[in-house]
């Protein structure tokens, strides 16, 4: 529980509601993270151990707020002068709505948060949110949520009409030699389904889910109980795992028989049009192999297998470090050494993933 608040609840209040008034988000969620009122909500609603901690609770607030800022305060100043009981009622409701206790959680809201953020015109402001954004989901990484706004800003200008594709290189996609980090042109990628994040074929962490993907559909013999043995989480594009939970009802690559029946029973079993289209087109793309005669072998494939699991141990390391730095090692020793002891495997854990994915990326 924080500590005390030298100013008082009402006047922090009447603070927030003038500051919604004149329109002013950023004076608005500067007072609310520093104010009485989410400590006094939380407490007084028992929300404050349900979520777990300080920085959690603010975050769910900021980001209901920021993601729902118009929409919120023009039904408030609708009410009259009940705006500030109002403002109390949202912030009940933001505790309610998110959980930011997973890394799917965080992401989820980062990009719904982004979708928001990627309308604001002024750059300095755009970015001073997605700072904020970062800071407040606890993600440590600011490159990943500016990228993240990048791609619904790009997604925005490309609408109504569609970019036409890329001509391609001379030499492209060429047997053995797949697409570099930001060649895309060796095939025309499906359009994002509606709630579907930004699908980047630039972005070095779908590469590498991608191309793991690839080796699991046109070379299960090289992947064997390995690729098996990767957590679904790994995959963070939807598209990709949801080719990793056909693989996983098909009996994995660790009892797959010939590539090309393999491939057929894949395709045969997808759930939908959509993810048999993409389990096609990932069954014909060349692989990334950085060797002469482009074939693939056992190192390879550990490499990139070890690269996922430990892109996968990285995003936990920051989950760990943010839950971290919100425990006080005085009052809470015996959490803090717990959650202390699991940064100290995470870390350890993705010390030998980088050594074993040197191989061959």
């Amino acid at each position: 529980m924080p500590p005390p608040r030298t100013t008082t609840f009402d006047h922090d209040l009447a603070s927030l509601v003038e500051a919604f008034r004149e329109n002013n988000p950023a004076v608005f969620y500067t007072l609310l993270m520093s104010s009485s009122v989410l400590a006094t909500v939380s407490q007084t609603d028992n929300m404050w151990n349900r979520i777990g901690e300080e920085g959690e609770v603010q975050s769910v607030v900021y980001l209901h707020f920021l993601k729902n800022w118009d929409r919120i305060r023009t039904l408030a100043l609708a009410g009259g002068g009940q705006v500030a009981g109002y403002l109390v009622e949202t912030i009940r409701n933001a505790l309610r709505d998110y959980d930011l206790g997973t890394a799917e959680g965080r992401l989820g809201a980062l990009d719904a948060a982004a979708r928001f953020i990627a309308r604001i015109k002024d750059d300095g402001l755009r970015k001073v949110y997605a700072y904020n954004l970062d800071r407040w989901l606890g993600l440590n990484d600011q490159e990943l949520v500016l990228a993240r706004v990048g791609q619904y800003m790009r997604r925005g200008q490309s609408r109504p009409g569609r970019r036409a594709p890329r001509p391609a290189e001379p030499g492209a996609g060429q047997a053995g030699h797949g697409p570099g980090p930001g060649d895309a042109s060796h095939a025309p990628d499906q359009p994002n389904a509606p709630d579907e994040p930004p699908y980047d074929l630039g972005d070095p962490v779908v590469q590498v889910e991608r191309e793991a993907l690839k080796l699991a559909i046109q070379r299960p013999a090289l992947c064997g109980p390995a690729f098996d043995a990767i957590d679904r989480v790994a995959f963070t594009a939807p598209r990709h795992a949801a080719v990793m939970d056909l693989v996983t009802a098909c009996g994995g690559t660790g009892g797959a028989g010939n590539a090309q029946e393999w491939a057929a029973l894949l395709r045969q079993a997808a759930p939908d049009d959509r993810t048999r289209s993409f389990v096609t087109q990932l069954a014909v793309e060349p692989l990334r192999v950085p060797r002469a005669d482009g074939e693939p072998d056992a190192r390879y494939a550990d490499a990139v297998l070890a690269r996922v699991e430990e892109l996968a141990v990285s995003r936990s390391i920051a989950t760990v470090k943010s839950r971290l730095q919100r425990l006080n090692p005085v009052d809470g020793q015996a959490a803090y050494n717990r959650t202390f002891g699991d940064l100290v495997a995470l870390e350890q854990r993705r010390k030998a993933l980088l050594e074993k994915a040197a191989g061959a990326l």
